[in-house]
């Protein structure tokens, strides 16, 4: 198999040195530290002159135009992240952003009425919602390897961190001496910082060309995410994980600002304190997550994950002393770097490019959604329940998830991880060879392989066809007419001509030998082709050669 950006030896850490050393990867995450620049800064810069404007309520409107409005719209956000190229996506949310910032910026120095303000913040708002699903569903086409997808998962990890410090942090220093527009000028800055890292970056592939080719109905196109789930069970598992994740987490929300008060009286400062120490494990799980680059297998740490985000809950309502809770949110945090990193590399993987975006967004909006609810119902059950035992209770629902949903977890890894022999027929291939390695082996993975006896045909001429073939082992005889055009053997392939063609075989295949064949459906071998101009380009000019001429199979 051809190793294209392979790390060589250089380990672990060298892999992730080289994220930030290659041109498009490093721009990729130079994009996604700008998002959180800008988020952090802009959240501080309107949250201070919410409150001088108008107090605490101010303030809660100014939070409710920055969550509502891109929260309802994040299914059209998801929707437009596999509707459009991904890189052209990820630039206009960028040029939004930047454009949506100076607009408040300008409105506050101006001292526009605050409905103004509230309606920029909103437009702000909708403007970034398909940022996450695009930014995650366009890794994998930049990754030139396994190993670097990875890599850059726990690049982000860490990037997304720091960034999320640094932007608070630096809009506290900047308001020190200066006002909010000038702070939220800032944050444009950093959206147009961002606009200019993304927009060079160089995608070969573009799986929106296929989403576009079918002309769905709006409502089956914003649905994409659900349907993917529903075909992919291992998708769905990981998905339902995750959410089941952030509902625990929009209770803890709530049950930690109950702990510092109630259960180990550190007051409203240690709020702080505790959401800090999460921070500081997740700084930590960053630096193990290291540890997960060019490995394989991802399942189990993501499974060991899933219980430490909630195991620690229920080990604080039984043992609440200081030490334990501290010990408990660290852990948490260090849970937390690693399932994202597992997490997202494992649905980067099992998913379809096609809609990766809307299985993101379908994550993100549902989870984001019952984890409001979540928030919501935690006074409820402490009210009843207490906060010990509520504590408890919400900290066994993800571990008693994992044990529950073990044996599919465990299946994920199988699934995840295709056959190397048929990564390297498929990359072998000609018409198929420009595909990223990431591309070639989820065609690998989605494959079908069948043992074929001597004297079987595979192919009929004039039959329908809706398969592409690849010779793993054997031989066979290609007739065209009755009349012998070639010998095939491992390597070689088969069946392209109908389906790119939509026409009828325009040969039979005949093994000549016991053949042990790859096949891949229409669906997913047009998907492939149609998303990467150089692979259709090869393939379009190789069926012409051969319906020129009177050789080749189809």
């Amino acid at each position: 198999m051809r190793r294209r950006g392979s790390t060589g030896g250089r380990g672990r850490l060298g892999a992730v040195v080289d994220v930030m050393r290659q041109r498009d990867l490093r721009r990729l995450q130079l994009g996604w530290a700008a998002f959180f620049l800008v988020d952090g800064i802009s959240t501080v810069a309107l949250a201070v002159w919410a409150f001088g404007r108008g107090g605490g309520s101010a303030v809660g409107f100014v939070g409710l135009a920055r969550l509502l409005p891109g929260a309802m719209a994040l299914p059209v956000g998801a929707w437009a992240a596999d509707r459009f190229a991904r890189r052209s996506v990820v630039t206009s949310v960028f040029a939004a952003t930047a454009a949506t910032q100076g607009a408040i910026a300008v409105a506050l120095a101006a001292d526009a009425p605050s409905i103004v303000i509230y309606v920029l913040v909103a437009a702000s708002s909708i403007a970034v919602t398909p940022y996450r699903s695009a930014q995650l569903a366009l890794t994998p086409l930049v990754a030139r390897s396994a190993e670097e997808l990875v890599a850059m998962n726990v690049t982000a990890g860490t990037i997304e961190g720091l960034a999320t410090f640094v932007g608070p942090a630096l809009a506290a220093l900047l308001l020190i001496a200066a006002e909010p527009p000038f702070v939220t000028a800032v944050a444009a800055a950093a959206g147009l910082a961002g606009l200019l890292a993304v927009v060079r970056i160089r995608v070969d592939v573009d799986p929106s060309k296929a989403v576009r080719q079918d002309r769905d109905r709006p409502l089956r196109g914003l649905t994409g995410g659900f349907a993917e789930l529903r075909r992919n069970s291992h998708l769905a598992v990981l998905v339902a994980c995750f959410v089941a994740q952030l509902v625990v987490r929009g209770f803890l929300t709530v049950l930690l600002v109950l702990v510092s008060f109630d259960l180990v009286d550190l007051g409203s400062s240690g709020v702080g304190w505790l959401a800090a120490t999460m921070g500081i494990g997740g700084i930590a799980g960053g630096i193990y997550a290291i540890a997960l680059t060019g490995r394989r297998r991802l399942a189990r740490p993501f499974t060991i994950a899933i219980v430490m985000w909630g195991l620690p809950i229920a080990v604080v309502g039984i043992l609440p002393d200081i030490v334990i809770v501290l010990v408990a949110l660290f852990t948490i945090g260090s849970a937390n770097a690693i399932l994202d990193v597992s997490g997202f590399t494992l649905i980067q993987r099992l998913g379809s490019d096609r809609n990766l975006g809307r299985v993101f967004g379908v994550l993100f909006t549902v989870g984001i959604a019952l984890g409001g609810l979540g928030s919501l119902a935690a006074p409820v059950l402490v009210s009843g329940l207490g906060l010990r035992p509520a504590l408890i209770l919400v900290g066994m629902v993800l571990p008693t998830l994992a044990v529950a949903l073990l044996p599919r977890l465990r299946a994920i890894d199988r699934h995840s991880e295709p056959a190397s022999e048929l990564v390297s027929l498929f990359s072998g291939i000609a018409l198929l060879a420009p595909l990223p390695p990431t591309a070639l082996e989820k065609i690998a993975a989605r494959c079908s392989t069948a043992e074929v006896p001597m004297g079987s045909v595979i192919v009929a001429e004039g039959d329908h066809g809706d398969r592409f073939y690849g010779i793993v082992e054997g031989r066979v005889e290609v007739a065209r007419g009755g009349v012998l055009q070639a010998t095939l053997g491992p390597g070689d392939h088969f069946g392209e001509i109908a389906l790119l063609r939509q026409t009828t075989r325009t040969a039979t295949v005949v093994a000549v030998s016991d053949v042990r064949v790859a096949t891949l459906g229409t669906a997913d071998f047009l998907d492939a082709l149609v998303s990467c101009d150089a692979a259709y380009g090869i393939a379009w000019r190789g069926t012409e050669e051969m319906l020129s001429r009177p050789s080749g199979a189809g």
